[in-house]
């Protein structure tokens, strides 16, 4: 590159405010409520400020993207005028690739510095310089707890420039806020989803707390009532339908064994005073048999004279279903928060991997579920398990039996597997890893990894003995968010270990140096008396060696606590020595003592 080129680069970057764009992307990405007219704006606004001839976001899409590699997207760009924009065009990151290794860390990558000779370095995004035609490209990989979202793409056609630290530190800030505003929509987009199930539903519907109170309600239930109240919040069941009372007793009878119930005429006020009865389908939100609360569909009256009893048959049906689709979701959702909690409410490592497999047993009612723990010296290692009651426990620290293929199928994405026959016909688990499966009756499993900042513990893994079950997008949305929390927990689990054994060596170290530091000044202390001349023998107190040690450090003005430590000896038994002292030289006091050690040149 020309030293040109190089310095009207860094002129240019030193006349800009880099905190002002930033803040100017970040505004952006948070007003905008469109997901691809927030991108769009943002790489705009990066482009035109830093006059970089090309500005991309490529996003992950998860349809095209397979175990073995990603599929990036070209979904937001900017360019300068003249050049062909590059929309939706698609390139492959291989998941064995140095690339992706890089990707994982979260750090820019300049393209055509990845190392030549690393495995899978001859990757697609390659073709991102070559179809573009970049002098230099640098990505910024976008990421939410390791999983890769996608990268934002700097680029300059016309001649080579040099990125500064500044622009990688914008860079990455960018990249940060990015993820933060893509999972934001993803999470608005799922909420809009499951308010149209429930708030936009055409059937009048509410839910219920244990003592009977309007926790939530739909739209349409107010539209039904809306004569009577505005605001049904916190209000009793009883004081919001005449026949409150039946369905108070419905509610309070509903049990594991009988989840829901449907209650016909049931007599409710409609919007224009007048009162009609309408059918209720009232199931508990409840999972394990814990008291929890009820959802209430309410099947609105119509003309049954001009229905056949077929058609109302099958409207009940699909209004039972609805709400039974509406009670697993809202309580499986329950059951995700809950296990998180008690993730982060202890720091001991086995208690909350303990505590993980049996909630998600349970909450799936999944035949089996493990923890293999993959970050140790040895092979993939079980080290925690759930199993029904009815069913033998696979085995804790089988660390040669678990087919490992089965385990690295999920070490880098939740994924499920709804038959495992499936598997060994398309020759991704050989013959003895199938065997280990259909030895144990499993069917088909689903999971995810724990990982966080880098760090993959392992994977958290359902086996399923039915045959062929279907794992829902929804389930596997919550099992890859309690997988993450699992491994953050245990991030905090093992620095608290470190900590604690920090500190332990610490008071050891301190305990031996204390010792050691002692023992040095005794055999100093001995070394000094004995290079002294000798006293004629008829001047010497008749005192033992041990009471010369104790008047010596009495007359240096140590008291007995003082004297027991250097000497390691109890307080008592210093003054012992001291009153046998006093009595041997016939001396009334402790100053005598000191005297007398003064005059004999013991001081």
């Amino acid at each position: 590159m020309s030293a040109q080129s190089e310095k009207s680069s860094a002129t240019y970057l030193e006349s800009k405010n880099l905190l002002k764009l930033f803040n100017r992307v970040a505004r952006s990405l948070k007003i905008c409520a469109d997901e691809r007219s927030m991108l769009t704006s943002a790489v705009e606004t990066i482009g035109t400020e830093l006059a970089l001839d090309r500005c991309a976001i490529l996003l992950v899409d998860r349809k095209e993207s397979s175990e073995d590699s990603s599929e990036l997207c070209v979904t937001a760009e900017h360019c300068k005028g003249g050049q062909s924009s590059s929309i939706d065009q698609h390139y492959k990151l291989k998941a064995n690739s140095e690339v992706f290794r890089l990707f994982q860390q979260g750090k820019p990558v300049p393209l055509n510095d990845v190392a030549p000779g690393a495995p899978g370095a001859d990757h697609e995004l390659t073709k991102l310089g070559n179809d573009t035609n970049s002098k230099s490209l640098i990505v910024f990989p976008i990421i939410d707890a390791d999983k890769i979202l996608g990268c934002l793409s700097m680029h300059y056609c016309g001649e080579p420039y040099t990125f500064s630290e500044e622009i990688l530190e914008l860079g990455e800030a960018i990249s940060a806020e990015l993820s933060t505003a893509l999972c934001r929509a993803k999470a608005n987009a799922q909420r809009e989803a499951e308010g149209r199930i429930f708030k936009q539903t055409s059937f009048p519907a509410l839910v219920l707390d244990t003592t009977g109170r309007v926790r939530r309600f739909n739209d349409a239930f107010q539209r039904m009532l809306s004569a009577s109240r505005k605001d049904f919040a916190n209000q009793s069941i009883l004081d919001v339908i005449p026949d409150g009372q039946r369905v108070l007793d419905a509610v309070r009878g509903l049990s594991q064994v009988r989840p829901s119930v449907t209650l016909g005429e049931v007599l409710v006020s409609q919007s224009d005073g007048s009162a009609s009865h309408v059918d209720v389908c009232i199931s508990s939100l409840a999972k394990g048999g814990e008291t929890a609360d009820a959802l209430l569909m309410f099947v609105p009256p119509g003309s049954k004279q001009s229905a056949t009893s077929a058609e109302a048959e099958a409207s009940k049906r699909s209004t039972e279903e609805l709400a039974n689709n509406l009670s697993r979701q809202l309580s499986w959702e329950r059951w995700v928060r809950q296990i998180i909690c008690k993730l982060h409410a202890t720091l001991d490592r086995d208690t909350l991997l303990q505590t993980v497999v049996d909630g998600f047993g349970r909450a799936l009612a999944a035949s089996r579920c493990l923890i293999v723990r993959t970050d140790g010296p040895a092979s993939p290692l079980v080290t925690h398990e759930y199993a029904e009651p009815d069913i033998s426990p696979l085995g804790l620290g089988r660390t040669g039996q678990f087919p490992t293929n089965a385990v690295s199928y999920f070490r880098h994405k939740v994924a499920s597997i709804p038959d495992i026959s499936a598997l060994e016909k398309s020759h991704e688990l050989s013959a003895s890893e199938y065997e280990y499966f259909a030895d144990n009756g499993i069917k088909s499993m689903a999971g995810a990894p724990m990982v966080s900042h880098g760090i993959n513990f392992g994977v958290i893994i359902i086996l399923e003995s039915a045959p062929s079950r279907h794992w829902t997008p929804h389930e596997l949305d919550m099992l890859e968010i309690a997988a993450s929390q699992t491994a953050v927990a245990l991030s905090h689990s093992q620095q608290y270990l470190q900590l604690k054994d920090q500190l332990f060596n610490m008071n050891l170290l301190g305990n031996l140096t204390q010792q050691l530091t002692n023992t040095l000044e005794l055999v100093s202390r001995s070394k000094i008396e004995a290079s002294e001349e000798k006293r004629p023998t008829e001047n010497a107190p008749p005192l033992s060696l041990r009471e010369l040690e104790v008047l010596k450090l009495i007359a240096s003005g140590l008291a007995n606590r003082e004297i027991a430590q250097r000497l390691f000896l109890t307080e008592s038994t210093v003054e012992l020595h001291a009153s046998r002292i006093r009595k041997k030289l016939k001396l009334k006091s402790r100053t005598a003592l000191v005297k007398f050690a003064c005059d004999n040149g013991l001081a």
